[in-house]
């Protein structure tokens, strides 16, 4: 059937050029170029098969409960042509699908740069994105914490992503 042989071709190689670990992913928020949406990315490596899984949380002031999760995207990535995609769908009640498409960008410090498909509460829209794998020691409980809404003045942001979002 047509999605076995989608499946076969999604999970199979070339696996892509990426380590297995922590990444803090950073998506622009539309029409707010002051701010960016920080996710956290696992990234897991097993043989040739790489999956992920992204937690997407944003404080919602006082209300009680505190931050709330509105993604937990789960998915492979796969290598093509120099891109990584990550494709993957929301196990949260919305299960829109997740694509972010990025290649390694020509810097000394390792990051990578391109778009990816996000879900607004009106319709699907095309955004930067940038991810950086979490060097150093961090819990996961601290990781998750940095999750969500952060504006690109905030000294705590990495200087290296907010250069790459002010300069386009």
């Amino acid at each position: 059937p047509i999605h076995q042989r989608l499946y076969e071709n999604m999970v199979r190689g070339p696996a892509p050029a990426i380590a297995g670990g922590t990444y803090f992913t950073y998506f622009a928020v539309p029409d707010r170029p002051d701010l960016v949406m920080r996710s956290v990315t696992f990234v897991r490596r097993e043989a040739e098969l790489v999956t992920f899984r992204r937690v997407t949380r944003w404080a919602e002031g006082l209300r009680r409960g505190g931050a709330r999760a509105p993604g937990w995207h789960y998915g492979v990535a796969i290598s093509q042509l120099n891109w990584i995609y990550f494709a993957g769908i929301n196990r949260r009640q919305t299960g829109e699908p997740s694509i972010v498409a990025v290649q390694w960008a020509p810097f000394s410090e390792p990051v990578l740069v391109g778009n990816a498909f996000v879900l607004t509460g009106t319709r699907p829209v095309c955004v930067k994105v940038i991810m950086r794998q979490q060097v150093g020691r961090i819990s996961l409980r601290q990781t998750l914490q940095m999750s969500g809404i952060v504006s690109l003045d905030d000294p705590r942001l990495d200087q290296l992503v907010a250069s790459l979002f002010r300069e386009g």
